[in-house]
């Protein structure tokens, strides 16, 4: 089945193969995230609530909460355990809580851990990803022109070092991760960090050839990361070894 939100606020399924409506519900407000297709369960992101519907059906299964009236959430990662996401809290339209990193039980909806970054920090409009146990996602830090990578137990919530600074210059648009590596495009390079030390490292970067931001993309799938800038087409081969940093080949 294909899943959709359409312009009058429903849900919608679809059968591949036929293009016909299994089922449709009413969203309670306009969607800002998803939906998003993991443990037989359709996730969205509304105003001040997440949500999850069962696929089968479209019946809601649960909601959270994170704001009285209207707040903001970002997109989610999900894995068979955990959904989490950033969102934060409006009050009479204005902000109630900088954002928080929330981890919910992705079949209840039960808060599992609500995190906030540290001192100065924010996680504003930035969605993690899941590898393993651990939860990553980046924070912006104003005063010091830097961003700094969390790596954070996915089961307790708790920052298991201390964030890693990275120039404010990388650009953050895309953030994604495979076989142990993170990928993220800044300063005309598309740099690789490994995970598979304590402490996030860089592997290797490669020149793009343009200082534009990446347009579509990245994906990766077997090793190959497939992405277009301004006026380049790219699929490059991951050869980086567990063991050891190499390069990545174009």
């Amino acid at each position: 089945m294909h899943y959709d939100e359409e312009t009058d606020d429903y849900l919608y399924a679809f059968d591949l193969s036929t293009g016909r409506v299994k089922w449709k519900t009413k969203l309670p407000e306009k969607m800002q995230t998803g939906p998003i297709f993991a443990n037989d369960l359709i996730y969205i992101g509304v105003h001040g609530r997440m949500l999850a519907y069962d696929a089968s059906t479209g019946r809601e299964t649960w909601v959270f909460p994170f704001a009285e009236r209207w707040g903001w959430i970002w997109d989610p990662a999900v894995n068979e355990e955990i959904i989490c996401f950033v969102a934060e809290a409006y009050l009479e339209g204005l902000k109630d809580s900088d954002p928080f990193l929330y981890a919910l039980d992705a079949f209840t909806g039960e808060e599992k851990w609500k995190l906030s970054p540290l001192e100065q920090q924010s996680f504003h409009k930035y969605s993690p990803i899941i590898v393993g146990d651990r939860v990553y996602i980046h924070s912006s830090f104003a005063h010091l022109g830097s961003m700094f990578l969390y790596a954070i137990d996915a089961e307790t919530g708790t920052i298991l070092q201390e964030p890693k600074s990275i120039p404010m210059n990388f650009f953050f648009k895309q953030f994604i991760s495979d076989e142990g590596f993170l990928y993220f495009q800044g300063e005309g390079y598309l740099h690789a960090f490994s995970l598979y030390n304590e402490v996030p490292r860089e592997a290797w970067k490669i020149n793009l050839r343009s200082t534009r931001a990446i347009y579509y993309g990245p994906f990766v799938q077997d090793r190959v990361i497939y992405f277009s800038t301004d006026n380049h087409l790219y699929a490059i081969l991951n050869l980086t070894a567990p063991a050891s940093s190499s390069q990545g080949t174009e």
